[in-house]
């Protein structure tokens, strides 16, 4: 159905116009990916990206040319607007691109024409919507890699072969006892992680220590190590996976995870004799490096999307808070995600300009789930990509050096979708997080009164000092020349 064609600009003002074609166009989020010794390419559809409409607005009579302006300083405001589209509805949009201007005031009696693109944009509410979806997806992405990755796994270490067998049973046993070196520390942040993890550890070793030897006694044999090396899997990745959700900052996560990688990385012996043995050692070590990477990219995501629900909202002032503009620090003030003006305080620094913590549940929420900065999580986003490289080097060496080893195709195709999508979450939320800003200390500080100075309260106190990493000395006193970081 043909509707006249309107512009609602973000301030309210209304004009129409006349058109002579319209068209629409609508990108796609795919990505193609290959791979070694395969041809062809698997193609990943994530469904539709933003809508554009492309429109030559067309203004007549004697006042076109005054039209055409008033047209233009509408599309230069901020915000977004509403276009009534003559054709395809009414959709929020924003400008974009550039704007072309056309006045022919002889050949057509009096004809401005200004074309410009109208991209479809979702508002606040639909964004947050949407990020709750993209969750539910990460997690229904991350239980398809899981199932890949333990069907891989149970059939790699299929074998018959005694020594081989026990060699597996070595390898299982010093490759969980790494993953409990490199992230228990982590995991025992959290209490109830904590529990979990002490539980889901003793379970493994008990379990690896009998594989083999209980199923073998059973009528199936080797059939019943089959359902063995599926509960073995399913715990190890329960136990890499554990400390992904704790509230700590997303780089001490990475850290964490990285140095996991490289241990595992470094204690996969150089292949040993005979295909049975290669296949499984690969399988062992393969499914530790593609579970860390999958723990990693889905934790982060989710940690996230969580932190940029109940970040402090902006525009909001707390009392004698950064955006009060306190002098806790000397003009010396690095500045990470953005920058602000600044101003003299009462301690002689200086500080970037900002607005303070929300009040009330939003403090509390807030202080319970972490903070992830802006930054932090574009740096993250990174991370999480290097880290899926190194194990898609790790992989590509072991497969081009022995043809036959099962390339597990299933369980790498689910961790690149999973890790793609957790870059794109992170990446498209990210934007909603606050900023965060470094200053320097003009003058010895204590760590509560900063705090109060900095948000306006000291309900952010135990996120202040983990962020920071404060020790003993420091929660007491700060030293002059002292580094601290805050969100604004």
């Amino acid at each position: 159905m043909i509707q006249e064609a309107k512009y609602t600009s973000p301030s309210g003002k209304e004009t129409s116009f006349a058109w002579k074609t319209t068209s629409r166009k609508t990108e796609l989020k795919t990505g193609v990916y290959t791979f070694p010794d395969k041809d062809g390419a698997h193609v990943q559809h994530q469904g539709a990206g933003a809508k554009s409409f492309p429109l030559a607005c067309i203004f007549t009579e004697a006042d076109c040319m005054e039209k055409a302006d008033q047209f233009e300083a509408m599309l230069v405001e901020r915000g977004i607007g509403e276009l009534q589209h003559p054709i395809y509805g009414t959709v929020k949009v924003v400008p974009t691109e550039s704007i072309e201007r056309e006045d022919d005031t002889v050949s057509n009696y009096g004809e401005s024409t200004v074309t410009v693109t109208f991209t479809e944009t979702i508002t606040d509410e639909e964004a947050s919507q949407l990020s709750e979806v993209a969750s539910d997806s990460i997690a229904e992405q991350k239980d398809a890699f899981i199932e890949a990755a333990v069907a891989d796994f149970a059939e790699g270490v299929m074998t018959t072969d005694i020594t081989t067998q026990a060699a597996i049973v070595t390898a299982l046993d010093t490759q969980t006892q790494s993953i409990i070196d490199s992230l228990q520390a982590m995991a025992m942040t959290d209490k109830k992680v904590a529990a979990e993890w002490l539980t889901t550890a003793k379970e493994a070793k008990d379990r690896i220590a009998t594989f083999y030897a209980e199923s073998m006694k059973k009528a199936g044999k080797i059939e019943n190590a089959f359902f063995d090396a599926v509960d073995i899997a399913r715990l190890t990745l329960r136990l890499i996976n554990l400390p992904s959700r704790i509230a700590i900052s997303l780089s001490e996560k990475l850290k964490g995870y990285n140095a996991l990688a490289s241990r595992l990385i470094s204690q996969y012996k150089i292949d040993p004799f005979g295909i049975d043995k290669i296949k499984t050692a690969y399988a062992t070590a393969n499914l530790a490096l593609t579970g860390s990477c999958a723990a990693i990219a889905a934790g982060s995501a989710l940690t996230v999307v969580e932190n940029s629900a109940k970040a402090p909202a902006q525009g909001s002032k707390g009392s004698g808070g950064a955006g009060g503009g306190a002098g806790a620090g000397s003009s010396k003030t690095a500045s990470a995600g953005g920058n602000g003006s600044s101003g003299p305080g009462p301690s002689g620094g200086s500080f970037g300009s900002g607005s303070g913590p929300a009040s009330g549940s939003s403090r509390n929420a807030n202080k319970k789930a972490g903070t992830t900065s802006r930054k932090e999580a574009l740096e993250t986003a990174s991370g999480v990509l290097q880290f899926l490289e190194t194990v898609t080097a790790f992989q590509d060496t072991k497969i081009e050096k022995n043809a036959f080893v099962d390339a597990t195709p299933n369980a790498h195709l689910a961790l690149v979708e999973l890790v793609h999508s957790s870059i794109h979450l992170i990446m498209n939320v990210s934007f909603s997080l606050p900023l965060q800003r470094i200053i320097t200390l003009d003058r010895d500080r204590q760590a509560i009164e900063l705090c109060a100075e900095l948000y306006g309260t000291t309900d952010f106190i135990d996120d202040f000092i983990i962020q920071n990493n404060f020790n003993g000395n420091e929660i007491v006193l700060l030293p002059m020349g002292k580094k601290v970081s805050c969100y604004v």
